[in-house]
């Protein structure tokens, strides 16, 4: 399968190094595009009284991100958003409403021993609910 428009969200940090390189990887194998994705969290508040604050965080974002695109992605046709919501469902819609071929995310490790509760990770959720093929990199 051919994975020409690839979704990479991403959180802005160091963990993310490592879905940049692949979904880099993949664009080059498969002639497609990036879009890097920034989901700034929403609290259970009215929006315009945190605008502010959300504004600050996305401009933060699409600095990051415009430096990711510069120094690792030269010669790539990748493109940046920043959205306004819940990490899961903004991520799930954006994948949908734009139709990503492949989601990449990094997700962490789990104890098997564990009671469970950390299964429901964003990427968990992303890798169960999505339109798409979804690759987690540990």
């Amino acid at each position: 399968m051919k994975y020409r428009r690839i979704l990479l969200p991403i959180d802005l940090t160091d963990k993310n190094r490592q879905a940049v390189k692949q979904a880099i990887e993949m664009v080059d194998r498969n002639d497609g595009s990036i879009t890097l994705l920034h989901v700034v969290e929403t609290l259970d508040l009215p929006y315009e009284e945190m605008q502010d604050f959300y504004e600050q965080l996305a401009d933060t974002a699409s600095r990051k991100m415009e430096e990711i695109i510069s120094q690792d992605m030269s010669g790539i046709q990748a493109l940046y958003e920043v959205v306004f919501g819940r990490r899961t469902r903004s991520i799930l819609s954006f994948a949908t409403e734009n139709e990503s071929d492949v989601i990449i995310l990094s997700s962490r490790r789990f104890d098997p021993n564990d009671d469970g509760s950390a299964v429901m990770t964003i990427s968990h959720q992303v890798s169960i609910f999505a339109p798409c093929s979804v690759v987690l990199l540990k």
